[in-house]
């Protein structure tokens, strides 16, 4: 059964992989390869609110996702075969080969599927009403008309992003738990102030990431000295000569 101890060791050692995975994909978001798998939502199912391309990048997403359940699914049956090649493979490892994996590639490829279809049939100008529309996403105004209020009063300066201090938490086992570092006080036997352990920011309107890259439309943005706005959003928001033009 998967409780023996060999199917122990071989589900510890797909987690240890799955997280492994996970920390790379992390530590890789200005790479294409790892957005697509790693976002900070997940693919994207709010259909109302996404333009075509975005449909299109939702359902490959989804696709992709499906994919590796099933390369999933196809690595735990070799894996596990020779263990369990005579003798009974117990109900919970039947019931992740037969219903469990199975099921979730099924709703992962309906979901590509759907997202493809409506992709087809959606005009490549489409606007959903009262939203704005926010490096090919379209946002709900009520969602960021404050903040862009807001952002307007403040003093903004052109800048390359660079690292930032960080507070690094001591004694974790294997995750490196980093705190933006801002001039707060902070106890010293838990954390240690280190410097370029901050590594990235987000954009206040758009939450694109901020970091030092060889990309400008990633390193080059406006910082208020702690919040940071991407050069798009500060373009079209902000520092806009006629501030009725900006879509709200």
């Amino acid at each position: 059964m998967l409780t023996s101890e060999f199917g122990f060791l071989y589900a510890l050692a797909i987690m240890a992989g799955l997280w492994l995975l996970l920390r790379l994909l992390h530590k890789n978001l200005d790479k294409l390869w790892a957005r697509i798998l790693f976002t900070p939502f997940g693919p994207k199912t709010n259909v109302r609110y996404m333009t075509r391309s975005k449909l299109f990048k939702s359902a490959l997403t989804f696709f992709i996702c499906g994919g590796y359940l099933v390369l999933l699914l196809v690595f735990i049956i070799l894996l596990m075969s020779p263990y369990y090649k005579n003798r009974d493979p117990g109900t919970f490892f039947f019931a992740l080969l037969c219903i469990i994996l199975p099921i979730f590639c099924s709703i992962f490829f309906a979901g590509s599927f759907y997202l493809f279809i409506r992709a087809l049939i959606r005009s490549k100008n489409y606007i959903a009403p009262n939203s704005v529309l926010i490096r090919d996403s379209l946002v709900p105004q009520d969602r960021v008309s404050n903040i862009i209020e807001s952002c307007r009063s403040q003093n903004w300066q052109r800048q390359n992003y660079s690292p930032k201090y960080g507070l690094v938490r001591k004694k974790t086992a294997f995750l490196n738990i980093v705190t933006r570092y801002s001039g707060q006080e902070y106890d010293h036997d838990k954390f240690d102030l280190v410097p370029n352990s901050w590594k990235y920011d987000n954009c206040k309107i758009c939450s694109c990431k901020i970091c030092d890259s060889n990309d400008p439309e990633t390193s080059i943005a406006y910082t208020n000295g702690r919040d940071w706005l991407c050069s798009e959003c500060y373009q079209k928001f902000v520092h806009s000569p006629d501030l009725q033009t900006v879509p709200f």
